[in-house]
């Protein structure tokens, strides 16, 4: 039967809602119930990953600073396995220090870069480390490192870290990367990528610390 609207005008009559089954019932209080415990552990699980974050962050609250003193760790050369401590090696010296892996493909094209520094600082007193993040954990992994090591230029020092401690503590996002350290081991310049040491910004930053040519 249809009853009139505010305007006289007929309207269809209301359709009954048939009551839920009791199946229907559980389904639907289900659901309900879900969405407070689904909000609770997305809060939780926010909450957990901001405090993993600033333990990190007291951890290692600012790794590597510009202006800061190079953190020390451990390394040992690959031409001779002597042990050296950096950068207490090169106190005095403005040093470009290179990070770098044997599953990095563009970390071999940058000693060809690291080459031509060293051709044309060198003679000024530049010192230069290709340190090797790696520890292989399998034979074929310590043949790749010792196969890509093999090809770092001879004016080049190649050095593999012992402590496994520079990735961290240099706070490396990509490789290679590398940084420029003056002759009290203090960090002036971060360079990320290939290309990136012989950049104008690098070798600016290098002559303002060598002395100047003779």
């Amino acid at each position: 039967m249809f009853g009139l609207d505010g305007g006289g005008r007929r309207r269809p009559p209301q359709q009954k809602r048939e009551p839920l089954g009791r199946a229907e019932k559980g389904v639907a209080m289900a659901a309900l119930n879900r969405r407070p415990y689904k909000w609770r552990r997305d809060v939780l699980l926010l909450g957990v990953g901001f405090l993993i974050y600033l333990a990190l962050r007291r951890w290692n609250p600012e790794p590597a600073p510009i202006g800061s003193v190079a953190p020390s760790f451990r390394a040992v050369n690959f031409t001779n396995d002597s042990t050296v401590n950096i950068p207490a090696m090169v106190l005095g010296h403005v040093t470009l220090l290179s990070v770098w892996s044997y599953s990095c493909k563009f970390c071999p094209a940058q000693f060809a870069e690291l080459d031509s520094l060293e051709q044309l600082y060198g003679h000024r007193g530049l010192v230069i480390l290709a340190v090797s993040r790696d520890a292989p954990a399998t034979e074929a992994g310590w043949d790749s490192l010792k196969r890509i090591a093999a090809t770092i230029p001879s004016g080049v020092t190649g050095l593999r870290d012992l402590t496994a401690q520079v990735e961290r503590l240099y706070f490396t996002t990509g490789i290679p990367e590398a940084f420029v350290l003056d002759t009290a081991g203090r960090i002036r310049l971060r360079l990320k990528g290939l290309g990136t040491v012989t950049s104008t910004r690098a070798k600016e930053t290098m002559e303002a610390l060598l002395p100047p040519p003779a």
